[in-house]
């Protein structure tokens, strides 16, 4: 089992952000969104091909704990686990966009 941990970038001083990541060789890009009226991040992601973005989720509400993956549509050209974490394991209390990037991550597990 591998683990990746993926930073998040700072919604609050941008409520808009583009971030890309390599994961298995390849480059996906990760769309951060903060929802004023549900505040909360969602989150899309994506690759390149050909210039045309190949989203392989879209707009999906960033809970702690819940597996992110299991939403993605194109497992072909997706192999792993992907889930929102807080670096205090033991706390499940729920995000705000000034505490995100700084109090939870991403991670990535195959």
């Amino acid at each position: 089992m591998i683990i990746t941990e993926i930073n998040i970038p700072d919604i609050n001083e941008n409520p808009f952000v583009i971030s890309p990541i390599v994961l298995n060789n390849r480059t996906y890009y990760f769309e951060y969104r903060w929802n004023v009226r549900d505040n909360s991040a969602y989150l899309s992601i994506y690759y390149l091909s050909n210039n045309s973005k190949i989203y392989l989720l879209r707009n999906s509400k960033l809970i702690v704990g819940n597996i992110i993956s299991k939403h993605i549509n194109d497992l072909e050209n997706w192999d792993g686990l992907l889930s929102l974490w807080n670096y205090d394991e033991l706390t499940m209390e729920n995000y705000s966009q000034a505490n995100l990037s700084t109090d939870y991550f991403l991670k990535f597990v195959i």
